[in-house]
């Protein structure tokens, strides 16, 4: 499994001269979503499979994404918070699928990793947001994460904060996936 990226918590003192994409903070589970053929699978950060705890979202992601090789991260989150997605983490069959229904999940992706098998890490941050742009077709239960470009870092902050966001990322627009570049990714609250 590719390890994702993990945002560093910054107040201030970050070199704003470069350009930098932003993106709202989510509160919910990092997952990494990956595509063999037919297989797909969901992947902690801490390399847990949790696939058949969300069957709502492997079954929309096998029909919203083009292709059948990928790898995509993102952040699964529930209406009402983290708190409401601890009440999924539940190891029955059953239960699980009562709850993917009472409670159904939102799959929030935000970066590419690999692309018809083939690794997109080396290439710039705004150009794998284009091929999501591409690759993915939204539904109730898949998201693209919204980005753009930051020119008022207090005015975005605030704006996110009082959208119920738990605060904002700062991505450097024009760099590689930050596995090759450690360290270059804020979080800011």
């Amino acid at each position: 499994m590719i390890e994702p990226m993990l945002a560093q918590l910054k107040s201030n003192n970050i070199n704003l001269e470069e350009p930098w994409l932003l993106e709202p903070k989510y509160d919910g589970e990092r997952l990494i979503a990956q595509r063999k053929g037919d297989n797909i699978t969901l992947w902690t950060r801490r390399d847990i499979q949790v696939s058949y705890k969300f069957p709502e979202i492997v079954s929309a992601l096998k029909k919203n994404i083009n292709g059948d090789n990928w790898i995509l991260d993102g952040e699964i989150t529930i209406i009402g918070g983290f708190r409401q997605l601890l009440k999924r983490n539940v190891e029955n069959k059953f239960k699980i699928s009562i709850l993917s229904r009472k409670i159904p999940a939102t799959y929030n992706i935000f970066d590419i990793l690999n692309w018809d098998g083939k690794d997109v890490l080396k290439i710039p941050l705004i150009e794998r947001k284009s091929l999501l742009l591409k690759a993915v077709h939204l539904d109730e239960f898949i998201n693209l994460v919204n980005f753009q470009e930051l020119n008022d870092l207090k005015k975005h902050l605030d704006y996110n904060l009082k959208a119920g966001f738990e605060g904002i990322v700062l991505k450097k627009k024009l760099i590689p996936h930050m596995n090759l570049l450690k360290g270059l990714e804020s979080g800011l609250r």
